[in-house]
C-alpha cells in the first residue's frame, strides 16, 4: 500500500499493515479480496496497546473449560508480545505484534494518539450554503401540459 507523506507506517505480525495519516487510519489486512479499509480519525475512540499476558490471562478460563484439569500441564507461550487495540464507533481492530517490533508500536500509538486528537479538535465542516433567492426576480411558470406536443401531432 502506498504511503502518503506525512503518513506513519507499521507493520503487524498478523501480517497486516496500519497507516496513519493526518486525517484517516488507512488498514490493509493483506488477505487476497479483502479491500483496505478507511477509518476517519474522527471515529476513533481509543488507542490502546495490552500487554500479551494480560490477554493471556483472559483466556485462562477459556482453556480451563477447553482443556479441563490437562489445562494447567498445558504450555502457555510466553514473551514480550503485545496488542494494538483500536476502537472505533462501529468496531474494534486488534492486532499483534511481537516483542521485537514494540518500540514502532510506540512511536505508531504516540502518533496516532495526537493526530486522533488533532482531528476531534477541528470544529466540524458547515453545511453548505442555502441558494440565494433574489427578490424581484420573476420565476418561470410551468409549462402547459399539452403546449408544442399538440400542433406536431
Amino acid at each position: 500500500m502506498h504511503r502518503p507523506k506525512g503518513a506513519f507506517r507499521l507493520y503487524s505480525s498478523d501480517p497486516a499493515e496500519i497507516i496513519c495519516t493526518d486525517t484517516e487510519l488507512l488498514y490493509d489486512s493483506k488477505r487476497r479480496g479483502e479491500p483496505i479499509q478507511r477509518i476517519p480519525l474522527t471515529d476513533v475512540v481509543s488507542v490502546e496497546v495490552e500487554d500479551g499476558e494480560a490477554a493471556q490471562s483472559r483466556g485462562t478460563a477459556t482453556r480451563l473449560v477447553t482443556l479441563g484439569i490437562l489445562a494447567l500441564a498445558a504450555k502457555k507461550r510466553s514473551g514480550g508480545d503485545k496488542w494494538l487495540m483500536i476502537e472505533t464507533r462501529q468496531a474494534l481492530l486488534t492486532l499483534h505484534f511481537e516483542r521485537k517490533t514494540v518500540d514502532g508500536l510506540m512511536r505508531f500509538v504516540a502518533h496516532t494518539r495526537a493526530a486522533v486528537k488533532a482531528a476531534q479538535s477541528q470544529p466540524a465542516p458547515a453545511a453548505p450554503p442555502a441558494p440565494i433567492r433574489w427578490p424581484g426576480t420573476p420565476q418561470q411558470p410551468a409549462p402547459k401540459p399539452g403546449g408544442w406536443g399538440r400542433i406536431f401531432r
